[in-house]
């Protein structure tokens, strides 16, 4: 999570450097094994850049207020693979992307990295990158992974 400076963002631009793909290679006698190759952008390029217009523009209103981009590098259209099925190594970086705001579907996070600073009754506070301070509020309806609970 970064700051970004207040404003209207209608494109976005991912640059991409060198890239090893690997795979589990399975043979049809003994054990699977990790193969690699190393992946070839269109035109031999050793970086590739993908730049897209968002379909709905990304808005900053104010610094702190959360907003944020779906990434997701769709690995199934972007690997090129022969009439066989096999791993050719050429990769046309195949992106979906699209704006998130904080009352959107999808608005929410499901991993982040932080440490607990401070544990509330109904409430606890996390640390996460860059120092930013989080309140995470819970309820009779939140759902714990593993049995896992706020009590102590």
């Amino acid at each position: 999570m970064n700051d970004v400076p207040v404003g209207t963002y209608d494109s976005i631009s991912i640059t991409l450097g060198t890239a090893t793909i690997g795979y589990l290679n399975v043979p049809a006698s003994g054990a699977p094994t990790i193969a690699t190759e190393t992946a070839t952008y269109p035109a031999s390029a050793s970086t590739y850049t993908y730049t897209a217009q968002l379909a709905s523009p990304l808005v900053v209103t104010q610094a702190g207020t959360p907003v944020g981009l779906r990434v997701d590098f769709d690995l199934r259209k972007s690997i090129m693979v022969d009439g066989s099925g096999n791993i050719t190594g050429a990769v046309s970086p195949t992106f979906n992307i699209n704006t998130v705001g904080t009352g959107d579907a999808g608005g929410y996070i499901d991993t982040l990295e932080a440490a607990v600073v401070s544990v509330g009754s109904q409430s606890f506070v996390v640390q996460g990158p860059h120092g930013r301070q989080f309140t995470i509020n819970v309820n009779g309806a939140t759902e714990w992974e593993n049995g896992e609970s706020l009590a102590r």
